[in-house]
């Protein structure tokens, strides 16, 4: 019998199965010579430096392979870093250890302070960082302008993908030019959670600037209505690039229709999968119908969209679900545009709600009751309802709490 001989690339993919597997990737390791380097791109991939523990770990490790030869620092792609230490340790200690890893893909700051010159000369090592980083994640990062923002960010010119979280400056200064930089094309974009509404603009002005090119194909937005004409401007750049939106916190529940004319899908003709999370009150903490969604559903030209997602978080458990399915949104309008949809969209295939409270005793078999009925129309036209729920069960005994767990269902109909 003839032994057979596997491409390197099956390897990779096989490999790849056991990646969260870290005893059986040691092994797989001393299996052969052709499977070392694959193993250790999955046992090295990533980097912690979140307590000064982790430092040391990582400081011994790159010290044996130097030693030993095996070139472990080639192997660390993705490090996630937390500023929230020590200056004199960040300065001394970890800025050396980084400038050893040259093949950084994915770099994630969290807690950065940028706001007084001190901190920014400490952290400046960022950009001098690898340049073959193409993702970014900065979260919950306090700069002293927007524009050491924007410096950071514009360091790596081969990034593809941003994600900002709890971005916030102390003082809003005019933007300084920055067309001399070399363009950098995104391609998958995460905002979030900004802090001030200043800071906001800020970030979209500059966003929607050279040196940024907005090639979206994946968009992820948590905003408000200070944002909706930069998100439109994203929409409309974006055009037909655009598979994946998420759209979270949007806008209050009770805005009018002058609020809406931003939303508009139109322009995205190749879109394939719309996700929304809702929140169940208005400012005033009343219920409010999200009027918006079946608006925006109606504005949705592309054919190739495949899967709608409305998220439901942070509801009263007291309200029962009939009156909570009435109360948040019409629900004959949303059922009119989803059938209207998937008579264009023939691809449209799943309709998914997904319910996230803290007690959901229950909740399950009262959304199956009463979620269907009002889907009628969308359901004969061949749409898929999909319902999951997710929040804490109360363990109880004898009437009495005794404990809680976490619980997730998820139903086809």
């Amino acid at each position: 019998m003839s032994l057979v001989y596997l491409p390197p690339e099956l390897h990779q993919v096989i490999l790849g199965c056991l990646s969260n597997d870290i005893e059986t990737l040691k092994s797989c390791s001393l299996t052969c010579q052709a499977w070392v380097r694959p193993t250790r791109l999955f046992l090295f991939h990533n980097a912690r430096l979140v307590l000064h523990a982790d430092g040391d770990r990582l400081k011994e490790l790159l010290d044996i392979s130097d030693a030993a030869r095996t070139g472990i620092a080639s192997y660390i792609r993705d490090v996630i870093f937390s500023a929230n230490l020590y200056p004199r340790w960040l300065e001394d200690y970890v800025q050396p250890l980084l400038s050893r890893l040259e093949h950084i893909e994915h770099l994630s700051i969290y807690d950065m302070d940028w706001q007084t010159p001190e901190s920014r000369e400490r952290s400046s090592f960022f950009l001098t960082l690898s340049p073959t980083i193409t993702s970014l994640t900065v979260d919950w990062a306090k700069f002293g302008t927007p524009d050491d923002c924007m410096r950071l960010i514009t360091a790596y010119p081969r990034l593809s993908t941003l994600h900002l979280n709890g971005f916030d400056a102390s003082s809003l200064q005019p933007l300084v030019a920055a067309s001399e930089k070399a363009t950098i094309r995104i391609v998958h974009l995460t905002l979030r959670q900004f802090r001030s509404r200043p800071a906001a603009r800020y970030c979209y002005k500059w966003l929607l600037q050279p040196p940024f090119s907005m090639g979206l194909r994946s968009l992820q937005w948590e905003g408000s209505w200070v944002g909706l004409h930069a998100f439109h401007q994203l929409l409309t750049t974006s055009g037909g690039q655009l598979k994946a939106l998420k759209l979270s916190s949007m806008i209050p529940a009770n805005y009018t229709v002058p609020y809406l004319r931003d939303l508009n899908l139109s322009c995205n003709g190749q879109l394939v999968s719309l996700d929304i999370e809702l929140e169940g009150r208005d400012d005033q903490g009343r219920k409010a119908k999200q009027r918006w969604v079946p608006t925006l559903f109606s504005t949705i030209q592309s054919p190739c969209i495949r899967s709608i997602t409305l998220r439901f978080s942070e509801f009263s458990n007291a309200l029962p679900v009939t009156e909570w399915s009435l109360a948040i949104l019409d629900w004959d309008l949303v059922d009119n545009e989803l059938e209207s949809l998937a008579r264009r969209s023939p691809v449209l295939s799943v309709f998914h709600l997904h319910l996230a409270s803290r007690r959901l005793d229950g909740w399950m078999d009262n959304m199956t009751e009463a979620i269907p009925p009002r889907l009628a129309k969308a359901r004969a036209a061949g749409v898929k309802l999909d319902l999951s729920v997710e929040g804490i069960l109360y363990i109880l005994r004898d009437s009495h709490r005794i404990g809680e767990s976490h619980y997730e269902e998820r139903r086809g109909l």
